[in-house]
């Protein structure tokens, strides 16, 4: 991360699913972090230098969250109905924001929560 650049860090990651015994319906995804309770104001945390560095999570160009405060929830459609895994791979977009004055530091940290409902 360099704090003096003009344009936001900007990386992507997979999100996998397995759905052992799938059937027909829908699962909703929901993403929960440990560090803020707002997820539209998340934040990795330096214990070492007690820095917040903000950031966030998107699905689509839409914040990932419970669904409320202009949230997205990720729902999977399951059509099958098999004796074999079905899995899904999400494209999860993280985005740290432009022009924070933090610390260096190399233990900056959150924890994910990720809660799966049919």
């Amino acid at each position: 991360y360099n704090p003096y650049a003009n344009t936001s860090f900007i990386s992507f990651s997979n999100l996998k699913v397995s759905c052992l015994k799938p059937k027909r319906g829908v699962i909703k995804i929901k993403i929960f972090t440990k560090n803020g309770s707002n997820p539209r104001r998340r934040f990795l945390y330096s214990a070492s230098t007690k820095s917040k560095l903000y950031y966030n999570l998107y699905y689509r160009n839409c914040i990932l969250g419970d669904g409320s405060g202009y949230t997205c929830v990720i729902t999977i459609p399951i059509c099958k109905k098999s004796k074999r895994i079905v899995e899904f791979n999400i494209p999860i977009k993280i985005k740290v924001f432009p022009h924070q004055n933090v610390s260096a530091a190399s233990d900056y940290k959150d924890s994910i929560v990720v809660i799966l409902d049919e």
